[in-house]
């Protein structure tokens, strides 16, 4: 999106329907704190302006106390979309990245699968955004698999619909040691209030399961108000 809005002839290569990322696919419901520990805002740019679209449209609360920002999951993709398109970024969905074209040691295309073929993406500069660095590993960079144990925690979340809210958070909270529960959500009640004011959508909680190795082993479990 940068690129684009400096002037490049910018293509982009999703893999899915959708732009893929951390906000958009799992259903997260929090982009976490922009600030440092001392709650000074220090990350802005595509980031700020992208939870700050979200919040005008009454889809994300952004947080000034050092919380994380609360979003509605959904309405990411349409931000995205929204953002990506007025940038002027050529799209390309339900593509794959198969491999790459080298001339000596530089990179010089990419092999792109799609349903109606298969393509060469020729290009000058390149960014692998794979999240698993397979342009960089197939042009030769070094590269390394993390011993599993070694492997950072995921977490996935749930949302529940049409309940009473902070109701569900308090039993949550009366019961976190006999479920081993980590409770968040009514620690600021006037950013809780300021969401709700703002949201379009009925009361909400999520929940949200950090795993270990095993899928059905978990660290941690959060529970708050969305």
């Amino acid at each position: 999106m940068a690129a684009a809005r400096t002037g490049a002839n910018t293509l982009l290569v999703e893999r899915h329907g959708y732009l893929d990322g951390c906000s958009t696919a799992p259903y997260n419901t929090s982009i976490g704190w922009f600030g440092d520990s001392h709650d000074q805002l220090i990350i802005r740019g595509l980031p700020m302006e992208y939870l700050q679209r979200m919040e005008k449209d009454g889809q994300a609360f952004i947080t000034r106390n050092g919380a994380k920002n609360q979003i509605w999951p959904p309405y990411t993709k349409k931000i995205a979309f929204d953002m990506v398109e007025e940038a002027g970024v050529n799209l390309w969905l339900h593509s794959w990245a198969y491999d790459v074209v080298m001339d000596g040691d530089v990179l010089k295309g990419v092999v792109i699968q799609t349903k109606g073929g298969r393509g060469i993406m020729l290009g000058k500069t390149f960014v692998d955004t794979s999240a698993d660095a397979d342009i960089a590993a197939w042009c030769g960079a070094p590269n390394q698999v993390e011993d599993i144990e070694n492997i950072k925690q995921v977490s996935r979340d749930y949302i529940a619909c049409g309940v009473d809210s902070a109701q569900v958070v308090e039993w949550a909270r009366e019961n976190k040691d006999r479920l081993g529960l980590k409770v968040a959500g009514l620690e600021h009640e006037n950013t809780v209030g300021a969401f709700r004011r703002n949201a379009r959508a009925c009361d909400r909680v999520w929940i949200r399961a950090t795993h270990r190795v095993a899928p059905t082993e978990f660290a941690m479990i959060e529970v708050g108000i969305l």
